[in-house]
């Protein structure tokens, strides 16, 4: 990934028509780290766009796993995925994705002792360890990038 600082315009919730850039979807409850991870990444050349999942909905239900699709998994490159699957919602979540979207890669930062709980929901994820870093964030993208 490149040093390209152009980001998508922040008011809109969808890609921009620039396919020249890697599309990372950011799935976080904690708006603040979302951001944090969004900015890092377009500063490391990635067009991002930044969702809280089910938490950051009126009723608390992810239009992925009720929907028919959902237009920012659908146009994503890789997925970065930081809910929690110990909750069973947001492990609703990274199942839809997983079943719409089965050829795009996922990132999923969980804890060590989720991980164990979770063998099958995370089988064939990017697996990076809470808390993740910079580091490790740019590498699990570009593996997933690299393995796509």
């Amino acid at each position: 990934m490149g040093n390209v600082l152009q980001r998508a315009p922040s008011n809109s919730r969808g890609w921009s028509a620039d396919r020249t850039r890697p599309r990372v979807l950011v799935e976080n409850p904690d708006v603040g780290v979302g951001f944090a991870i969004e900015r890092f990444l377009e500063g490391e050349g990635c067009e991002v766009v930044v969702c809280q999942g089910p938490d950051g909905l009126r009723r608390h239900r992810c239009p992925v796993v009720f929907d028919e699709d959902c237009t920012l998994a659908a146009g994503a490159d890789v997925i970065v995925h930081g809910l929690n699957p110990d909750r069973r919602e947001h492990a609703e979540v990274l199942r839809a994705l997983r079943a719409k979207h089965p050829a795009t890669p996922v990132v999923v930062e969980v804890t060590k002792s989720s991980a164990e709980r979770h063998p099958g929901l995370l089988a064939g994820c990017v697996v990076v360890p809470f808390p993740a870093t910079r580091g490790s964030i740019r590498a699990a993208v570009d593996r997933a990038l690299a393995d796509d």
